[in-house]
């Protein structure tokens, strides 16, 4: 269990996930350690007892962490599961109960039924120690006047109120969790704490009852038996947690990863969230991320807790916004197959295809859940609850764009605008997955292009909103959101650019195979929407794997036979935009004045900055484990901001910086500035692969000329030969995907 402890904190990827993971992990050694000592001393075993009581609540608080994050959130669950109830079931121990709506107050009460027993194991374990020590309390007295009884029939009841608000969050949120293969982590972790206990109490009866002769007797058989049912415990884990999926390049053991995973600070904080009656009415957004906190109903209210919610570590409360067209349909993750979205879960057997089912970036599938415990209730009340439950007079978008837009004013020169673009020609601009975390800030920035005559946002849900917010801004760019299959056409006619940060990020559960065919299929689908009816136009391809989702495109568009190699655009500018950044930091440069090329892909080790032909050149201050530091951090860019954000978001601003850059490369060039040159993964002859990124020159055509790689240092060409193979490999998976689902 150590050496799984230590392969999670060495690949901590996913810190929101695998903070919870490390803990419940722990729980094997920790009982193993308690029950060991317990054995050979039995007169000491009510001090270790207490130890491993204290942990098992512990573990009770992340497991349902775990399940809540795997999902996205309170936020998300009443998203995705709005208008869905819970009914009553007697093969689900809900038959006694009416029907629960599964919404964001259904989960802060299960969450509350967990967090009961996180408070009172500690209170109780303390108390039986107090009264141990002064001769109240004796194991296995069943005497009214002993304490053991009491405290027996309360850790009971405690028990059993934590298993129940775990079971009855499992069946409210199992379709959610099904990617997760969530049925072994339920069944291990209540099996080692709940069973573990109750065979602890069938002991104990058993001892008064006579079976067992003493009472130490009995202490040592429940921890004889803990020690040997630890293993197999342990081997489940394997199964249930394994390590090998959070696996990145350059995964190491750091301070901070440990310092994370044995933080309370989480835990101290939801508790004042769950149970703080200012929170009666929160919602949590589905990323988990840090957001706004919604008003409270009166001034004063929210003046009093200004400090508290400012201070949230598991994710500010945030209202949720419902669009005039009606709240989405709940969320499911589908397994792509082809052009098709197979849903998961017990939704198998529809198939879903097309464009309706792209995702941006951060959001979940819409289908319908098919299951024996949940139902749709009423619309007409279900309206009506959001009226009346919900503040909709703040968004995160209107305060970015609000200070997006002072920003750039306060710095009009930042991004090198012209001060007068009444010359320009009208170009239209469309951003595929505009609803999500790079969509969102990426429109944005768009809007504030003075490229761009006319934006049109399109996703599957929420544009409108997005639309609406984003075309409030004082720039010149028309603005329109387009959501569903059957608005795509004419979110792209007459398109000049379409940029596409549509895809889903991979997460705890799915295997890069799994994040491949889900973002190629939505690549694939929007790519051929172009094709069909915006053929001439430039794709900014950002959707990941860019090694692989640019070859689908170009093999895609060829089947319909409008196929460009020159229109078809890879964007790494995120890549450059990191090399340049980390160079001028570490050489003491004005970053503003620096260029640094980066060639191969964009992904890993076949990012390969050339820190060589760097413009100043800062030779003379960086040595050769400068340049290596420099090149792996660039490489490892995404992974630092995971970890910098705790597992509660990634690289979307940056990204979209990134990509709004290129695309205003990409305007300048079709409108005839003769000097725009980028990093670009196009289609390239200069290496031995098919696509390959380097500078490029941009033109009214789309790319006008390919440079060649340059001179390249020792260092450059060993980092050139290692990323081939690797670049090789992502582009024929890329190809033979396109090729297999025609």
């Amino acid at each position: 269990m150590l050496w799984l402890i230590i392969q999670h904190l060495r690949h901590y990827s996913e810190p929101l996930f695998q903070r919870f993971i490390v803990r419940i992990i722990f729980m094997v050694p920790m009982y193993s350690i308690c029950s060991f000592p317990s054995l050979i001393h039995p007169s000491q075993a009510i001090y270790w007892t207490t130890v491993r009581d204290c942990y098992e609540a512990w573990v009770i608080y992340n497991f349902m962490s775990l399940c809540l994050a795997y999902v996205g959130g309170p936020g998300a669950v009443e998203v995705k599961m709005h208008g869905f109830l819970l009914l009553p079931s007697c093969a689900a121990g809900t038959c006694c109960l009416p029907p629960l709506p599964v919404n964001g107050r259904f989960v802060r009460y299960t969450k509350q039924m967990a967090l009961q027993f996180v408070l009172l194991k500690p209170i109780l374990a303390t108390l039986t120690l107090v009264l141990y020590s002064t001769g109240h309390y004796t194991e296995g007295d069943w005497a009214p006047g002993n304490a053991y009884l009491w405290i027996t029939i309360f850790y009971n009841l405690t028990y059993t109120i934590a298993l129940y608000g775990l079971l009855l969050f499992y069946l409210g949120t199992h379709e959610l969790l099904a990617p997760f293969k969530p049925l072994l982590k339920f069944v291990l972790v209540k099996a080692v704490i709940f069973l573990s206990y109750w065979q602890g109490l069938f002991i104990s009866i058993a001892t008064s009852a006579g079976a067992i002769a003493t009472a130490e007797d009995g202490v040592n058989l429940q921890s004889w038996l803990l020690c040997v049912e630890m293993l197999p415990a342990a081997i489940f884990m394997l199964f249930a947690f394994p390590w090998k999926e959070y696996v990145v390049a350059g995964g190491n053991i750091s301070g901070g990863n440990i310092t994370h995973a044995i933080s309370i600070r989480d835990v101290v904080t939801d508790t004042v969230h769950q149970f703080a009656p200012a929170y009666h009415d929160y919602v949590l957004y589905s990323d988990g991320a840090h957001k706004q906190a919604v008003p409270p109903k009166t001034e004063s209210s929210q003046q009093q807790h200004a400090d508290l919610l400012m201070n949230m570590e598991l994710g500010g409360v945030s209202t949720w916004t419902k669009s005039s067209s009606g709240p989405p349909a709940p969320g499911q993750t589908e397994s792509e197959v082809g052009d098709d979205f197979r849903r998961v879960g017990s939704s198998e057997d529809q198939q879903l295809a097309g464009p309706d089912f792209t995702r941006s970036d951060e959001q979940e599938e819409l289908p319908q859940f098919a299951s024996k415990y949940l139902a749709r209730e009423d619309e007409d009340a279900q309206e009506d609850a959001e009226a009346s439950g919900w503040d909709q007079r703040h968004t995160l978008l209107a305060m970015l764009a609000r200070a997006a837009k002072e920003a750039v004013k306060a710095a009009s020169g930042l991004r090198a605008y012209a001060s007068a673009s009444g010359g320009l020609p009208p170009r239209k601009v469309a951003v595929l997955g505009a609803a999500g975390g790079i969509g969102q800030p990426l429109s944005l920035l768009m809007k504030l292009s003075p490229y761009v005559s006319e934006l049109a946002l399109y996703d599957i849900a929420g544009t409108p909103g997005v639309a609406a917010d984003v075309s409030h801004i004082n720039s010149k760019a028309a603005v329109k959101g387009y959501a569903g299959e059957d608005q795509l056409g004419e979110a792209l006619k007459g398109a000049d650019v379409v940029i596409i940060p549509a895809g889903v990020p991979r997460k705890p559960g799915m295997t890069r195979d799994d994040l491949f065919k889900i973002n190629a299929g939505i690549v694939k689908a929007l790519v051929e929407a172009c094709g069909k009816h915006c053929p001439k136009a430039l794709l900014n391809i950002i959707s990941n794997p860019v090694n692989s989702t640019v070859p689908i495109a170009a093999e895609t568009l060829k089947r319909l036979g409008v196929y460009d190699e020159k229109r078809v655009l890879g964007v790494t500018t995120l890549d450059v935009v990191r090399a340049k950044t980390f160079y001028a930091e570490k050489a003491g440069l004005d970053v503003s004045k620096v260029d640094v090329p980066v060639v191969g892909g964009h992904a890993g080790v076949t990012i390969l900055p050339l820190f060589s032909q760097a413009v100043p050149n800062a030779a003379n201050k960086l040595n050769d484990a400068d340049i290596d530091a420099l090149t792996k951090r660039t490489q490892d860019g995404g992974t630092e901001v995971v970890q910098a954000k705790a597992g509660k978001g990634s690289a979307t601003l940056s990204m979209a910086y990134a990509g709004a850059l290129f695309a205003d490369a990409c305007l300048r060039g079709l409108n005839g500035d003769p000097d725009v040159v980028e990093c670009t993964y196009v289609a390239s002859t200069i290496t031995d692969a098919p696509f390959f990124s380097s500078k490029v020159k941009l033109g009214k055509n789309g790319v006008e000329q390919i440079f060649g790689l340059g001179e390249l240092s020792a260092y450059e060409a060993e980092g050139l030969k290692a990323l081939m193979p690797e670049l090789r490999q992502s582009i024929q998976k890329g190809e033979d995907f396109a090729l297999e689902k025609q």
